[in-house]
């Protein structure tokens, strides 16, 4: 089945420790009660704002940060309306061939433009940059991925998906403070975390194809260096020869 959806998505942030570290936890893998605290929170943050209430989850994200080291009173307080950040819209295109299997939904022949509100993005980026400017550790995070290239650089790997096909591959689970800045700067920016990735990919294989001819011109003079070392002794055993023949 073809489907053509468009739209607007949201993507809510806020700052809670008590949260935030729940959130590390689930990104570990630590479910039992976490999970359904955790999801209780995101539904509160997600009902509390009338203009998004009646909006789908897919609709709407929330995006958990953590506190400054010199403010804690998200944490501390019951009205989680205290905790919200800002929040930036996406307007979104999507097309594609659908096919359902098992409960899964694969696409094909996919068509998808996704347009984040620049102003937004670089509003919300200011006001993370001002709540941790006096939190020394987080005011760093956020000055250095203020610049999306530098988490690129910092979480991207390599590895090979089940074809045998060289990936990239950006993690969010060992910096999620850090990817958030990070995918703010390039929404405000206007360039993706996408095409930082795609960057980073062609500067790595640039530089893996310069190391591969470094190391073929090495064995080539080490090939060269054994050739006229094998001369040179045959060179010197004709001439012994010679000598004892006369």
């Amino acid at each position: 089945m073809h489907v053509k959806e468009s739209g607007i998505l949201y993507d809510i942030y806020v700052k809670n420790d008590t949260y935030y570290q729940q959130y590390l936890n689930l990104l570990n893998d630590t479910y039992d009660e976490t999970a359904k605290s955790f999801n209780d929170y995101v539904n509160e943050i997600h009902e509390s704002i009338p203009s998004l209430a009646s909006l789908s989850s897919g609709e709407v994200s929330v995006h958990v940060l953590p506190e400054s080291a010199t403010d804690k009173t998200s944490s501390q307080t019951s009205d989680v309306k205290d905790d919200v950040i800002g929040i930036v819209s996406t307007k979104y295109y999507f097309e594609g061939d659908e096919t359902q299997s098992m409960g899964m939904f694969t696409y094909e022949n996919v068509i998808s433009n996704y347009q984040a509100n620049e102003k937004e993005a670089s509003a919300l980026l200011c006001q993370l940059e001002t709540i941790y400017e006096e939190d020394t550790k987080l005011s760093a995070t956020v000055d250095r991925y203020s610049d999306a290239s530098n988490y690129v650089e910092d979480f991207m790997s390599q590895g090979v998906d089940e074809n045998g096909d060289t990936v990239y591959i950006l993690s969010a689970l060992d910096n999620p403070l850090g990817f958030a800045i990070a995918t703010l700067a390039g929404e405000a920016t206007g360039e993706t975390m996408g095409e930082a990735m795609e960057a980073q990919s062609l500067s790595v294989e640039e530089v893996m194809e310069e190391k591969i001819k470094e190391w073929a011109e090495e064995k080539k003079r080490e090939a060269e260096k054994g050739l006229l070392a094998s001369m040179d002794s045959v060179d010197a055993s004709d001439t012994s020869d010679f000598a004892t023949t006369l």
